[in-house]
């Protein structure tokens, strides 16, 4: 199984899991054994999806610029690590469980939606659709 079909499936399983925890919050029935479920369901699609994202960057960054990419996806991690609970403690004070959860649902769908790019593995073709990403040259230049 290909790393981009495991990063399709894991997120809509990880927004249908989600999208299940919403709507048993707002039918009244969210028992601790019932939540404890689902997070376990949830981390389950994240164990697969983390790493297969990880593994599928040299197959859409140069290699020149496979650094500077880990870089920024590091950076972009730490910082939702950090920035994640404030938002989510400002949307828990604003909005009722239910609307959060569907937050996140929304978010799994958007991740999903971006999995459908077509990933192109042929240099020469990449060298023709885009001389400035495989010579190393910016796009100002």
């Amino acid at each position: 199984m290909s790393r981009k079909t495991v990063m399709m499936m894991a997120d809509p399983f990880i927004a249908s899991v989600s999208a299940l925890l919403a709507i048993l919050f707002s039918i009244g029935i969210p028992s601790v054994r019932i939540v404890y479920v689902i997070l376990f369901l949830r981390a389950a699609g994240s164990v697969f999806h983390a790493p297969a994202m990880q593994a599928a960057m040299p197959m859409l960054v140069p290699e020149s610029e496979l650094t500077k990419t880990g870089g920024w996806s590091q950076f972009i991690q730490s910082g939702s690590l950090m920035m994640g609970p404030v938002l989510g403690t400002m949307l828990m004070t604003a909005f009722s469980i239910p609307v959060v959860m569907l937050v996140d649902v929304a978010g799994a769908v958007i991740a999903s939606a971006g999995g459908r790019v077509r990933v192109c593995r042929d240099k020469k073709v990449l060298e023709q659709a885009l001389p400035c990403a495989t010579s190393g040259h910016t796009i100002t230049q």
